[in-house]
């Protein structure tokens, strides 16, 4: 089993930038534990006295501890091998939402740095951000939805459904994922022209959902300001 973990994160946080060896890190804990069993005798006298081992010897205690301890130092932190594909995941999006927070700065145009400057500081982007970067933004989720096979329409919409009124928005939400179907998603291979003048005709809450989001990039740039040129 050891070996089957080790091999499943040697090969899954190759995606990684970075990430810690859990097979080493359980055999450094593992013999971290025996150093000290060896070396401290109170630690010796608390685990016979926790464990009611008074009337063993010293050799049987011993391996008590060994079985007890090597199945601790295993299974310790068991899960994290399989942490790494969520660790992968949101790596990509925290790069690919890095990078594409930058490219909208440089069309604003905006640019960041960790340094006081003698420019305007950017705290929130506001509706003439929003008429140079949403469309981008807009353009950007389209050709995402495409990418992974999206169609447009709204039977997701117009369903009949026989649930409460409180759940018809999550069980649309969901029917609409399944269906791999958006009422905004363009039909066939549209142009980035076509795409802007698809935005350009989305009502106001929708526009707005291309750009009022992303305010939380500000969050993002950490010890970072972001300033007007």
């Amino acid at each position: 089993m050891v070996e089957l973990l080790s091999e499943y994160e040697a090969t899954g946080n190759s995606l990684l930038m970075k990430h810690r060896d859990h097979y080493s890190h359980s055999v450094y804990v593992f013999a971290l534990g025996l150093a000290i069993y060896e070396c401290s005798e109170s630690y010796r006298d608390k685990f016979r006295d926790f464990y009611g081992l008074g009337g063993s010897p010293e050799n049987e205690r011993a391996n008590r501890f060994l079985e007890f301890w090597g199945l601790t130092s295993l299974f310790h932190n068991i899960g994290y091998p399989f942490e790494l594909p969520f660790e992968q995941v949101q790596s990509y999006f925290e790069v690919n939402n890095q990078e594409r927070g930058k490219g909208y700065l440089n069309a604003i145009p905006c640019f960041y740095t960790d340094k006081p400057v003698d420019f305007p500081l950017v705290t929130r982007f506001d509706p003439g951000d929003a008429a140079i970067f949403a469309p981008l933004e807009h353009e950007r989720w389209m050709r995402e939805q495409l990418a992974m096979g999206w169609q447009h329409g709204e039977e997701y919409e117009k369903l009949p459904l026989d649930v409460p009124e409180d759940e018809k928005k999550n069980t649309r939400r969901a029917l609409r994922e399944q269906l791999r179907m958006h009422k905004l998603v363009m039909p066939g291979r549209p142009t980035s022209r076509q795409i802007a003048a698809h935005y350009r005709e989305l009502d106001e809450s929708d526009r707005n959902k291309d750009w009022k989001p992303f305010n939380n990039l500000l969050k993002q740039f950490d010890g970072l300001r972001i300033y007007r040129l």
